[in-house]
């Protein structure tokens, strides 16, 4: 599984697939988005909200509910939520995801990047997929490419 960092769907606090067609990256985007069906592709649920808070400007209720709710509908992506041991309480939970989102603060890293982090890791995936490559850089053991580099590496594979 690879995970989609929410900067591939979205640039500069638009949605590049939906509203921002003229963005110099669109085509790359468009590229990977299209051989998402044949890959195994993870979004992170932290990723999904943050998208609903930059879309919700620009889309009607009704569409930002289907996004929310049914966003693997538009998108061939698995939503991942946190991975929860049935034993845990709710609390115990809240409170080891927030030391861990605060582990990732003292790495310099902002919240989102922090989520997206957390989410690849939790369910180790093979490469996290990012525009930014940088923010990830000396924080993770993952391979962290960019939609160019990873379209090129699938391209390379017979």
């Amino acid at each position: 599984m690879i995970l989609i960092d929410r900067n591939v769907i979205v640039i500069d606090r638009f949605v590049i697939d939906r509203f921002f067609h003229r963005d110099v990256r669109y085509e790359q985007n468009r590229r990977l988005i299209e051989i998402f069906p044949k890959l195994s592709v993870g979004f992170s649920i932290f990723s999904l909200l943050e998208l609903c808070g930059i879309s919700s400007f620009n889309l009607s209720t009704q569409e930002l509910r289907r996004w929310m709710y049914s966003f693997e509908e538009t998108y061939p992506v698995a939503i991942l939520h946190p991975l929860v041991a049935d034993e845990d309480s709710a609390e115990f939970w809240l409170s080891s995801c927030l030391s861990s989102l605060f582990e990732g603060i003292e790495k310099r890293m902002t919240l989102g990047d922090v989520f997206v982090l957390q989410t690849a890791e939790e369910f180790q995936v093979e490469t996290l997929v990012t525009w930014n490559p940088k923010d990830f850089a000396n924080r993770t053991s993952l391979p962290v490419l960019t939609p160019v580099e990873f379209l090129a590496k699938q391209e390379d594979i017979p």
